[in-house]
């Protein structure tokens, strides 16, 4: 692994890192915050309800952490977090999507770069925890009474499932603060505890059972499943582990709570 400080004040940071085409990587920055124009401080994941025309690049979150690979490369969202494979090899650069004027910016990003999926699955894992999500390693806690039933995370499927979590965030969060322009540190990512709550995401093989026995998951093979009992969204067997699939998941989930009243003192609407 190999930390570089960004500077909100540098347009497009020469990391002095190269990227390689296929492997394993992850970009994780959830330490530091970007002051714009001396305006409010933001974290790496930006102002997802802000919108300016005049930033380095539009189309991306205003003062989120970009990448890009190459001095004329496509600049693509980091925030947080990003698990992927380059499609490319090259110098990794990064930017604060700000624009016009930099050095009116303060503060900056510490920003971890892992090639390597044995180093990066430990982060996407904590990085998720920020969420108030559990995943376990090996796809079980120790604990569970079905651990013989347990199968491991591969970094991909952890790469899809980040990007399940960090959409579904962001739209919960744009939904509730459709007009927000100060976005503190982690605000994205408290929100969504708030509305979600707590709940596990599990791996396993087609067989594995939970309690109780009526549990509407018990029985899914080749697919994936939403314990409402068990507060977990569980992958079975052969599954595709997509990021369309979790956010189909998540959607159970927050129907759920929304039935249940969920958090008494929060609505998403109010």
């Amino acid at each position: 692994m190999v930390q570089y400080s960004y500077d909100a004040k540098v347009k497009w940071a020469d990391t002095g890192i190269d990227l390689v085409a296929g492997q394993e990587t992850l970009i994780a920055s959830t330490n530091g915050n970007g002051l714009p124009w001396g305006g409010a401080f933001v974290g790496p994941d930006g102002a997802p309800t802000f919108e300016w025309p005049l930033s380095e690049v539009p189309t991306e979150t205003f003062c989120q952490l970009l990448g890009r690979i190459g001095t004329s490369g496509t600049p693509f969202g980091i925030g947080s977090g990003l698990a992927f494979r380059p499609s490319v090899s090259g110098r990794l650069y990064l930017i604060m999507n700000d624009g016009v004027n930099f050095n009116d910016n303060s503060g900056g990003f510490t920003v971890d770069i892992i090639q390597n999926a044995a180093q990066a699955i430990p982060l996407i894992i904590s990085n998720l925890a920020r969420y108030g999500i559990t995943v376990y390693q090996d796809g079980l806690s120790a604990s569970d009474p079905n651990f013989a039933s347990r199968r491991a995370w591969t970094f991909d499927e952890l790469a899809e499932v980040l990007a399940g979590v960090q959409y579904t965030a962001r739209a919960l969060y744009e939904t509730k603060y459709p007009q927000e322009t100060i976005v503190v540190k982690d605000a994205i990512a408290i929100y969504f505890k708030v509305v979600m709550g707590t709940m596990e995401i599990r791996r396993v093989e087609n067989g594995y059972t939970v309690s109780p026995p009526d549990d509407k998951c018990n029985g899914t093979a080749g697919e994936a499943c939403t314990s409402v009992g068990n507060s977990a969204v569980i992958f079975f067997g052969n599954v595709n582990v997509t990021e369309y699939t979790l956010v189909h998941e998540l959607g159970h989930f927050f129907n759920n709570r929304s039935d249940t009243g969920g958090p008494t003192t929060v609505s998403l609407y109010s």
